[in-house]
């Protein structure tokens, strides 16, 4: 995949703007086998009976020239012929309908800001071997927070410290996203439906808490050592599961320096105990 060409931004906001509409241009144009999001794509079943159409549809045509010289049946050499064109025409509509599907696959893919409340120790570790671990983040598209990053990092920090306190200490509207963080830092994440967070708590009605797939091989460092990312998800499939994108492809140096500083003293604080975050 080729880097896109991202337009000068001064601020996180802006330069999500932007990557929006990079992804949509992607989304829109994009036609080869690239997906946005990696739990959009099909697995093994697909590809093994893909296989299978391609082999039956070679075969019938080999049989069909192989036959011919050597049969008088009409009968014969014209079943072979629209079998084998049968499944020619079947194989070319499934190939066209699985580019339309990613094409829409990709279209439904939305961009927003994401403050990390909690990741798997894994995650921050430069000598574990795991490409993918989970991690819970607070996610919005509001413009209001995405103009406010820092505010956004500190609702994300202030409902993990409420995750170890008592229930007396939290605040009632909140309760279920921290009853939420306590339930997948014992166990692993039991769907990927998001949890609306109250506007009472953050001002806005777009704010969900959300499992994340955290791609360390996406980051520039191999580890999460940022607490603001951007999230890809999908909000028309709960069954697909919202993920960081590669930064070395979809985001810019110049707003990595500027928003991204290493997490520092704070990773022992908020990296989750060994426990924390399920295996899933």
């Amino acid at each position: 995949m080729l880097k896109p060409k991202f337009a000068p931004a001064a601020s996180f906001a802006e330069h999500l703007n932007n990557l929006r509409k990079v992804v949509a241009n992607f989304a829109e144009h994009h036609d080869d086998e690239d997906l946005l999001l990696t739990w959009h794509k099909p697995g093994a079943r697909h590809y093994l009976t893909r296989a299978a159409v391609m082999v039956l549809m070679i075969g019938l045509w080999i049989g069909y020239f192989v036959v011919r010289p050597f049969t008088d049946s009409k009968e014969i050499e014209n079943a072979v012929m629209f079998s084998a064109a049968a499944v020619t025409g079947y194989y070319y509509w499934s190939e066209k309908r699985s580019k339309q599907k990613r094409l829409e696959q990709n279209a439904r893919v939305k961009v927003a800001a994401g403050a990390m409340m909690q990741a798997h120790t894994d995650a921050f570790d430069p000598n574990i071997d795991r490409p993918v671990v989970g991690g819970c983040f607070l996610v919005t598209d509001d413009p209001a927070l995405e103009a406010d990053p820092a505010r956004l990092v500190k609702l994300a920090s202030e409902l993990f410290d409420w995750r170890d306190a008592d229930n007396a200490d939290v605040p009632p509207d909140v309760r279920p996203v921290v009853d939420w963080l306590r339930a997948t830092s014992e166990d692993a994440v039991r769907g990927f439906t998001p949890v609306p967070v109250p506007a009472s708590y953050t001002g806005s009605d777009r704010t969900w808490a959300m499992p994340v797939a955290i791609w360390r091989d996406r980051m520039p460092n191999g580890v999460l050592d940022r607490r603001l990312l951007p999230i890809f998800w999908d909000p028309t499939n709960d069954q697909v599961m919202p993920e960081t994108p590669e930064l070395k492809t979809w985001w810019s140096e110049e707003i990595d320096e500027l928003f991204y500083p290493d997490l520092g003293e704070e990773e022992d604080e908020h990296d989750a105990d060994e426990g924390s975050h399920g295996e899933g």
